[in-house]
């Protein structure tokens, strides 16, 4: 089975990282936390915490694909939630949302009830959670590939 792909480069991803900056720009209020959901997440994170001075960048582990395969979310690594009640915007990044059940196991088994944006690079038109802010939607089921991927 042939499964067709999408290449993004580094200028798209940093148009596209440049536009989430702008349509989260109202959001940001006092302290602001970025986590980058590890490992596809990091680098979209760290990205936007360029755009975004004297933000405070967390890292949270999730693991729920091997290869191409999807699997159950496995949550490994999370900031202290003693940390993360000090700020007072909190952004949950990730590089595509795909079905949507990472970012919904995050919400629902990590942050307590705090406020938490999410944000992807990309966002598939059929995921069963749409994040508050994405740089792309994909209407297909073609497998997107990222600068910092290797195929």
């Amino acid at each position: 089975m042939v499964i067709d792909k999408i290449h993004f480069d580094w200028n798209t991803v940093k148009n596209l990282i440049s536009d989430i900056h702008e349509k989260t720009s109202s959001n940001d209020k006092g302290n602001i936390g970025i986590i980058g959901i590890s490992r596809g997440g990091l680098v979209p994170a760290v990205l936007l915490s360029h755009y975004k001075e004297n933000s405070h960048f967390f890292t949270v582990g999730v693991k729920s694909y091997s290869g191409q395969n999807r699997g159950k979310e496995s949550i490994y690594q999370v900031p202290s939630i003693d940390v993360l009640t000090d700020l007072d915007t909190i952004y949950l990044v990730d590089d595509i949302c795909d079905t949507g059940m990472t970012f919904k196991h995050l919400i629902n088994k990590t942050f307590n009830g705090l406020k938490v944006y999410t944000i992807s690079l990309t966002y598939r038109s059929n995921s069963l959670y749409q994040p508050d802010f994405y740089g792309k939607e994909i209407v297909d089921d073609s497998w997107v590939v990222f600068p910092w991927e290797k195929e």
